[in-house]
Formats: C-alpha cells, sequence, structure tokens
C-alpha cells in the first residue's frame, strides 16, 4: 500500500469536500487529521 498516495488523496478529497460545502459550514465536515 502507498502511504502517501492515501494520504494525498484523503487531503484531495476533505478538499473538494469543503469547496462545495464552502456555504454550508454549519454541516460537519470530514475529519481533518
Amino acid at each position: 500500500m502507498d502511504v502517501v498516495f492515501d494520504f494525498r488523496a484523503g487531503v484531495s478529497l476533505a478538499g473538494s469536500w469543503h469547496l462545495v460545502m464552502g456555504s454550508c459550514d454549519a454541516l460537519p465536515g470530514p475529519p481533518m487529521l
């Protein structure tokens, strides 16, 4: 398994989530490590 790839994929996913839900700050987002 590639830990670096998984980490970068997780960050990308989190970034995309915040871009989509940026106007809905009241909603809980994914856990940020």
